[in-house]
């Protein structure tokens, strides 16, 4: 099985992005090294997946972390439960009905929130092409460190309103340059 997901940076404005595919059967860690590879996340801070409740500005229990970022952390009492490892769930057990959603939280500083709606599931033989795979997109991602989603909106438009629009542009999605990250 084949997952096609929609991907939104929260908050952004205009609105960043991602339309992609991914194998039902990779882990919640792939899902999570995808999307840090398809928003331009380095990686370097905390981050964790969980499934999305409407409403509940941070979610439900479980949170899926990392094994190496379980190893590091040191106090969980703020969520009421130590996270699982991402590595061990596949992402099939955490949404399998078109509409079901994810949330990924990334730099707990800076606050980016990608939530993830599922919106088609795709048998084997509909698509053979490499997974995963960045079917389309607005925005080049995030800009590490630079005070979260409202600073990255405030950087767009003022990029929009001088005209920038060359490789390095904010405002530009580079399919191919994402798939190869991918790959």
């Amino acid at each position: 099985m084949i997952f096609q997901f929609h991907a939104l940076l929260e908050g952004s404005s205009p609105r960043v992005w991602r339309r992609f595919l991914i194998n039902a059967s990779d882990s919640a860690a792939d899902l999570m090294s995808a999307l840090m590879t398809m928003f331009l996340m380095d990686g370097y801070h905390l981050f964790h997946l969980e499934k999305y409740v409407p409403g509940s500005p941070y979610g439900s229990l479980p949170k899926y972390k990392t094994k190496r970022q379980i190893e590091i952390s040191e106090d969980f009492s703020i969520w009421d439960a130590e996270p699982l490892a991402a590595e061990e769930c596949r992402i099939v057990s955490l949404v399998s009905t078109p509409g079901d959603q994810l949330r990924f939280f990334y730099d707990y500083g800076d606050d980016w929130t990608v939530r993830l709606k599922l919106e088609t599931v795709l048998s084997d033989d509909e698509y053979t092409g490499p997974l995963p795979f960045a079917v389309k997109g607005k925005g080049a991602g995030i800009v590490e460190d630079c005070g979260g989603v409202w600073e990255l909106n405030d950087m767009m438009q003022e990029e929009k309103a001088f005209g920038g629009d060359d490789e390095e542009s904010l405002l530009v999605f580079d399919k191919d340059a994402i798939n190869s990250a991918l790959c």
